[in-house]
């Protein structure tokens, strides 16, 4: 719940006023995934004009909102002050709360904290985003853990330590303050991932968790925890009796580490969930952690992807598949555990009845192991994702896994990417998919296809009719493929990600395309990067993007759509008012194309991630552009890298940015910019919440 208002409601505000507001509320409150967001609340202008104010997201000024015209009213701009939330009673909150969670933000107003705790059985602290003049210190910390955790049966803790990196060791250092004055009594999770707290940090925090006998998910994952922070860590999360999660993901725990968490599950059998990715437990650290691991009967999710297990470690994994019937997810990629490892795995597997997840990436199995891991797959009734991608398998191997993958009719998500299938393999893969009627999900990025693969997948891709992603990156299907595509894509009506990144493909083969993308309703992301798209195949893609109103995501760096077929490209993506990331990085639009993308600004203020690196912008461009940047509040990461601003269109670009208050990144290396541009930029950081700016190569 966000605590904003620019709705106009003063103490002498009149009974018919305000009754009209209260009256109002209910349909400026919805919900969304179970969770309550408000809408802007404004006060409505007298009853006479029958206008009501509300926010114009198209412009977003502050103190003035546009209007919603009512019984052929004209439109006109209301001007607003701030108010305070008070006028909203906490009790009409409780009563359109529909459960019993509540997810608040640090900086959000304490009238509308102390309210929304004072009927919600469980709270969710969140520190994400926090301004950059914010005064946060452990003591402020505290006193909203221990104000939150009063007479709460359950408290939720998260704070990601990379969105608050300038505060994480003061809010890590009010959070383990916070523990023993009794929030230990009704901490039931506590995610602290990012920090970076070390073995010291991770010592602090074991002083004070072992009282924590409510906590039932704790997830530290990126924070340089070593051995001797595992160790003691270990030791106080054995007087958790319930613990249900455990996630150290991404740390620095070795075969020592593994021993002590294998002393923990021991002693605590009941986990359900554990992540250990990233680590380098080995197989040393696996001889003593599977037999613990096997005596877990409860565990249905284990993440050991990247731990150098090797095909020794992989048949230590035999014990745990056998022993851990309820087993659903299994993680083991990149450990390069080759076709030995997946020879030891494949008799287990055989028994896994209840695995819905299987990760084989990054592990060199080739043609070999494929076949091994072929045998066993008819077995896994209940398989719903399997991701065999980075594994040197050839056509050959997919050849024998297509044969066996036909009886897995839950299969909902298979990816084969980056291996060396070919047109041949395509082939033979292609004859299994009409049979995956589930399938909802398909990689096979980096398989080099080419046209003839291409041919063969669309004839299969008729029958999946509840494919949503498609991901073809770097095939070289060339216009060829691309056609053949283009004639069944309106037949999968579900598609909602199409991947056609360095196919080759031309102006010809994307008219095609165009043309039958235009009836995907559905589709959010397309990526069209580093092919051979000029003002031409712009041009048709005109036609498409005119109608594809849920579009989010679109890509087309690396091509040569020049400033003509941007001109063309900006009006119809002024309609696409979901678009959300753009990237038109490399194509040379230069200054006249910078226009058009000033337009695109002008009319997509939902952008939030625009990429417009190796342009050849210069002042005049950042001028145009500056007028479109002035109106996206919502931008949050925009790429100016590569093209000739210097100076002057890093002044122009300084005064536009200061109304993007959401910014996070910046990024104007190779520009030409001296020390006077710099310094005008730079006196917009004071304007952002978090920012990471980019200089490198500025004539300094």
């Amino acid at each position: 719940i966000f605590a904003r208002s620019s709705g106009r409601m003063g103490d002498k505000a009149d009974d018919r006023a305000h009754d009209a507001f209260m009256s109002s509320v209910a349909s400026h409150l919805s919900f969304h995934n179970g969770v309550l967001i408000r809408h802007p609340l404004h006060r409505p202008d007298p009853p006479q004009r029958k206008i009501m104010a509300v926010q114009d997201p198209r412009t977003k000024k502050k103190g003035c909102t546009a209007s919603r015209e009512g019984d052929g009213a004209s439109s006109s701009c209301v001007h607003t002050r701030p108010c305070s939330m008070r006028t909203l009673p906490g009790s009409l909150l409780g009563k359109l709360w529909p459960g019993d969670r509540v997810v608040v933000g640090m900086r959000c107003c304490r009238w509308l904290r102390e309210e929304l705790c004072s009927f919600a059985e469980m709270v969710v602290l969140r520190s994400k985003r926090l301004q950059a003049n914010s005064r946060v210190d452990s003591n402020n910390v505290l006193k909203d853990l221990t104000r939150f955790r009063q007479g709460r049966k359950a408290v939720m803790l998260h704070s990601d330590g990379g969105d608050c990196r300038p505060y994480s060791v003061r809010i890590f250092d009010g959070v383990v303050k916070a523990i023993p004055s009794g929030l230990n009594r009704a901490l039931t999770h506590l995610s602290l991932g990012g920090y970076g707290i070390g073995d010291k940090g991770a010592g602090e925090l074991a002083t004070v968790i072992n009282t924590c006998t409510a906590l039932t998910h704790l997830d530290l994952k990126q924070n340089a925890i070593g051995d001797e922070g595992v160790q003691q860590l270990a030791a106080s999360l054995a007087e958790c009796s319930v613990l249900q999660t455990l996630n150290l993901s991404s740390n620095d725990v070795g075969a020592d580490g593994a021993h002590k968490l294998a002393e923990l599950l021991e002693a605590r059998p009941s986990l359900v969930t554990l992540f250990l990715a990233g680590n380098r437990i080995c197989a040393a650290g696996m001889a003593r952690l599977a037999p613990a691991l096997g005596g877990c009967k409860l565990l249905t999710h284990i993440d050991l992807g990247e731990n150098d297990l090797g095909s020794e470690g992989a048949g230590m994994l035999v014990k745990v598949l056998g022993e851990c019937r309820a087993l659903e997810h299994l993680g083991v990629r990149d450990n390069y555990i080759g076709p030995d490892g997946v020879g030891r795995l494949a008799g287990a597997l055989s028994c896994a009845s209840a695995l819905t997840t299987l990760d084989l990436r990054g592990n060199d199995i080739d043609d070999d192991g494929a076949g091994v891991l072929a045998s066993v797959l008819g077995s896994c009734t209940a398989l719903q994702s399997l991701d065999i991608g980075e594994n040197g398998i050839g056509a050959q191997g997919v050849g024998m896994l297509a044969r066996m993958l036909g009886d897995c009719k839950a299969l909902r998500s298979l990816s084969v990417s980056v291996n060396y299938i070919g047109a041949g393999g395509m082939a033979r893969l292609a004859g299994m998919l009409s049979e995956l009627k589930s399938l909802t999900h398909l990689d096979l990025a980096e398989n080099y296809i080419i046209g003839e693969g291409a041919e063969k997948l669309a004839a299969a891709l008729s029958a999946c009719s509840s494919l949503t992603r498609l991901d073809l990156a770097e095939n070289y299907i060339v216009d060829e493929g691309a056609e053949k595509l283009a004639a069944v894509l309106s037949e999968c009506g579900a598609l909602t990600r199409l991947d056609l990144r360095q196919n080759g493909i031309t102006d010809h083969g994307v008219a095609p395309l165009a043309s039958a993308l235009s009836d995907c309703s559905t589709l959010a992301h397309l990526s069209l990067k580093t092919n051979a798209i000029s003002s031409d195949g712009a041009a048709s893609l005109c036609l498409a993007l005119g109608r594809l109103q849920s579009i989010t995501h679109l890509d087309l760096g690396r091509n040569d759509v020049g400033p003509e077929g941007f001109r063309k490209l900006a009006e119809a993506l002024a309609s696409c008012k979901s678009l959300t990331h753009l990237d038109l990085g490399g194509n040379h639009v230069g200054d006249a194309g910078a226009e058009g993308v000033g337009l695109v600004l002008g009319s997509c203020q939902a952008i939030t991630q625009l990429n417009l690196s190796g342009n050849l912008i210069g002042p005049e461009g950042a001028d145009k552009l500056a007028l479109g940047l002035a109106a996206c509040q919502a931008l949050q990461h925009l790429d100016l890298a590569s093209n000739r601003m210097g100076d002057e269109g890093a002044a122009k670009l300084a005064s536009a940015l200061r109304t993007c208050s959401a910014m996070s990144h910046l990024d104007v290396r190779q520009n030409g910019i001296g020390a006077e541009g710099i310094v005008k930029l730079a006196a917009t950081l004071s304007h952002w919440s978090m920012f990471d700016f980019g200089l490198w190569m500025c004539e300094l």
